[in-house]
């Protein structure tokens, strides 16, 4: 959800936000007639994070400019090869029997041990999160089949096999599964029942979901706080995981993407003085009364002046509001 933008370094040093360029229209407005930026950019993730690579095949106007970026799904990607044709590029093989070159294909890669395409983290890490699946299989088994009332029924006498079946049949009807868990049974001729399967509580599923947790927050460098609920932190150290959320992981991935948008979409003869960049300030928001201290100091040693800091709260502009004060 953060703002990315086209930049443009004037020649005296001054940072500008291109906002009628075509390409900042493209990553900011309109990349796709079939999905906004956020839906592009979250489609892009999502397949960076699972197959290591996310790719979206650029289609140009008559001048060559970029006026659409394509999604491509990783399971339609066959292959990435290496062509030393000229200046070495990538070539990328699709399964529908197309191929795209390097410089027509925008390409966010996840932890890579080449640099050139990205690993498979579901693949890589399987084993890792083989123990959670093998655990919600056990226990969509123990609930589909016998809920809270799984074991045996001991019988004092022989039973013949008619009255066997029947009794197995009325007992699975009236307790099998998880909508029927809580009902009362009814033993007939002196049969009792004995449990013989543990409860949910004690297979250990909250010990192995709580290490899940863990492993997926080690992968993917999220704190584990954001995919727990029941590990509250305490306020401060909420906003000291978020910075160090942005710092080290965020950041990383910020790089990453502005650096390839800047490289497959800048054109050469502009390279240089436009390059795409994230407006990350919204990370280190703070609540109301921080963020006025914050725009207060801001403000009295002539950093920000009146408009620049509306502008940052979404107000309009006031008059002489462009000046710049420092307190006396």
């Amino acid at each position: 959800m953060m703002p990315l933008n086209l930049y443009q370094l004037t020649g005296d040093g001054d940072i500008v936000l291109s906002k009628d360029h075509p390409l900042n229209k493209l990553i900011a407005v309109n990349p796709n007639p079939l999905y906004t930026p956020y839906e592009w950019m979250s489609a892009m993730m999502v397949n960076t994070l699972i197959s290591g690579n996310g790719l979206s095949k650029i289609h140009r106007n008559g001048a060559g400019v970029p006026n659409a970026l394509e999604i491509i799904p990783f399971d339609q990607l066959d292959d990435i090869l290496i062509s030393y044709e000229g200046t070495p590029h990538l070539l990328y093989k699709l399964k529908n029997g197309g191929t795209l070159h390097g410089e027509d294909v925008v390409h966010f890669q996840g932890l890579s041990i080449n640099g050139l395409s990205g690993v498979n983290v579901t693949r890589t890490h399987k084993e890792t999160l083989s123990s959670e699946a093998a655990m919600r299989d056990f226990i969509k088994s123990f609930l589909d089949k016998g809920a809270f009332l799984s074991g045996v029924i001991e019988v004092p006498i022989q039973l013949q096999d008619a009255t066997y079946k029947r009794m197995k049949s009325s007992w699975d009807d009236a307790y099998g599964g998880a909508k029927k868990a809580g009902g009362t049974a009814i033993l007939e001729g002196g049969s009792k029942y004995q449990r013989v399967q543990a409860t949910i509580p004690e297979t250990g599923y909250d010990i192995v979901k709580g290490a899940s947790i863990s492993d997926i927050s080690r992968i993917y460098g999220v704190p584990e706080y954001m995919l727990d609920a029941k590990n509250k932190p305490t306020y401060s150290s909420v906003e000291q995981f978020s910075l160090d959320f942005k710092k080290f992981t965020i950041d990383g991935w910020c790089t990453k993407i502005c650096q390839e948008l800047t490289k497959k979409l800048v054109s050469s003869n502009q390279s240089g003085s436009f390059y795409f960049d994230y407006d990350k300030s919204g990370l280190t928001t703070g609540d109301i009364q921080t963020m006025g201290e914050y725009y207060t100091k801001l403000f009295n040693i002539g950093v920000l002046n009146r408009d620049e800091i509306r502008g940052l709260i979404k107000k309009n502009k006031v008059e002489f509001g462009e000046e710049y004060f420092v307190q006396g």
